[in-house]
């Protein structure tokens, strides 16, 4: 019972560590492509209605 008890509660550390890691992952990588993304969408914004933006600011 307590090698079973044992190896669930490192199955269960484990797993939860995989999964931690795996969320920290696709944070970074989707906080990094937003920043990517919306820079580039505010350059082209900037660039294809620069008259726009100097009529409006």
């Amino acid at each position: 019972f307590f090698v079973t008890w044992n190896w669930h509660q490192v199955v269960v550390k484990s797993s939860a560590d995989v999964i931690v890691g795996v969320m920290i992952f696709i944070g970074f990588w989707v906080i990094g492509y937003s920043l990517v993304f919306g820079f580039v969408e505010v350059c082209c914004m900037y660039l294809l209605h620069r008259d726009f933006f100097f009529l409006f600011f």
